[in-house]
């Protein structure tokens, strides 16, 4: 969309071609994640201290108390169904 109206901006300025390179777009692109990140980065990082985790023992979330609250528990996807009802026993 911004490539729109750089493009169409061109028209009349000729100094909006310089957007018709993808390095740039690509460095520009790369400027504002960058920016994003530590614009809000500190923000994530004191909500996810903050957050309410399952069995911590102290301020700062634990390996453990995050497995616990974000994994499947052990269970593993198995397309198949039951491994064991299609072993050959024997």
């Amino acid at each position: 969309m911004l490539l729109h109206l750089a493009n169409f901006l061109a028209q009349f300025q000729t100094a909006f071609q310089v957007f018709n390179y993808l390095t740039l777009r690509v460095i520009l692109a790369a400027l504002t994640a960058l920016m994003l990140c530590l614009w809000l980065g500190p923000w994530v990082i004191r909500r996810l201290v903050e957050a309410d985790w399952p069995g911590r023992s102290r301020r700062r979330p634990t390996v453990a108390s995050f497995q616990s609250r974000y994994a499947d528990h052990g269970r593993r996807h198995d397309p198949a169904g039951d491994c064991d009802q299609h072993l050959a026993v024997g």
